[in-house]
């Protein structure tokens, strides 16, 4: 299985359980969530991807008020 492959169902299933459990949250906030995780997970310093994910929720607070 290629790396795009298993991204495509990692995305799919973040998707499904997404719909399930809490449908009010954007998909393009998941997208780009999913994105900074991807790639951001195998590095030894988590404060990029900290920063990163603490922006884009700042974000998606301050649009949504």
């Amino acid at each position: 299985m290629s790396t795009e492959e298993r991204d495509d169902m990692v995305w799919k299933a973040i998707l499904e359980t997404a719909q399930d459990v809490a449908p009010q949250i954007p998909v393009e906030f998941l997208r780009k969530a999913y994105e900074i995780q991807r790639k951001h997970q195998f590095s030894q310093d988590s404060s990029e991807s900290i920063h990163l994910m603490e922006r884009l929720v700042d974000e998606q607070v301050g649009s949504s008020e």
